[in-house]
């Protein structure tokens, strides 16, 4: 195989097996189609496809003939993606029926050297809240994998949405657009739990690390305050061979700060604590217990 063809099997892989980011939307992904589906309700719906382009498809749930919609599709980033806007114009779409738009995009961006490609498409129709889609993709030729989505949709919650992202050390402040309005830098992936507080600094559980002992989804270990600056202005280590913080913390009025963690028992320790003999087998440990903790800042 010449180099020029490793190469390019090389991108295709990539493109393929590369994981997808959690979508930020009232919408769930269906892992076995490649398909972005919007929820079934008394509205219209919509799915996205990805593959060779897009198919974007919107399906009639309501139950009267809809009239006049317009779609807009337009580029937002990519320096090497190649997509005419597109204005799309269904005269009548039924009760019950579908119309498919097949997008045909084309260029480089893998989001390895720059940002992802990415597109908007705004729909509207007589009577009907503006459906607004941001949409980024991997794309390399012709082949697209979706990998964010934003949408706005009429159960949108009228506000901002702050999220950590589980493989990101980036905290993120968006709008009902999709739009980044903030964003926050760490050394350390979350811990399931973040929140923004009334002066602007969030406090999040970060993950410093594997634990030795406590090896188990949500482990955390350390909370962080950080201003609106990027600063760290205080952190806080709950991290040791007897405990660990775990998934969620809440701020109080006070200025403390409940949390939750893990505190490591021996068998007979559990034994004393209440757990049955009968579930309980001493070459299994150790053993975790919940305890609640309150910290201030």
């Amino acid at each position: 195989m010449t180099t020029q063809k490793k190469i390019c099997v090389f991108f295709i892989i990539l493109l393929v097996v590369s994981p997808s980011i959690t979508a930020i939307s009232t919408n769930h992904i269906n892992t076995h189609s490649n398909k972005i589906i919007s929820p079934i309700s008394e509205k219209l719906n919509w799915d996205m496809q990805d593959g060779v382009g897009l198919i974007f498809t919107l399906t009639n749930t309501f139950n009267h003939t809809l009239s006049n919609l317009s779609i807009q599709v337009i580029k937002q980033n990519g320096l090497l993606t190649f997509l005419p806007q597109i204005n799309h114009t269904i005269s009548t779409l039924p009760s019950g029926q579908s119309h498919e738009l097949s997008i045909s995009i084309f260029g480089l961006g893998l989001g390895i050297l720059s940002i992802l490609p990415s597109i908007a498409i705004t729909v509207e129709a007589q009577g009907l809240t503006p459906l607004q889609i941001t949409i980024d993709i991997a794309l390399f030729g012709f082949l697209t994998k979706i990998k964010n989505l934003f949408t706005n949709e009429n159960e949108s919650y009228p506000g901002y949405i702050l999220f950590a992202p589980t493989t990101s050390t980036r905290t993120y402040l968006i709008n009902n657009s999709g739009a980044v309005v903030k964003t926050w830098e760490s050394s350390h992936l979350p811990a399931k739990s973040v929140y923004l507080l009334e002066n602007g600094n969030i406090l999040r559980a970060a993950y410093p690390g594997p634990h030795p002992l406590f090896i188990a989804g949500g482990v955390g270990g350390k909370i962080e305050s950080i201003n609106p600056n990027g600063t760290i202005i205080w952190d806080f280590n709950y991290n040791t061979n007897s405990y660990c913080l775990h998934h969620d913390i809440q701020p109080l009025p006070n200025g403390n700060i409940l949390m939750i963690a893990w505190e490591l028992n021996t068998y007979i320790e559990a034994i004393q604590a209440g757990r049955k003999m009968s579930v309980t087998d001493p070459f299994s440990a150790p053993y975790f217990s919940a305890r609640v903790v309150s910290g201030h800042r």
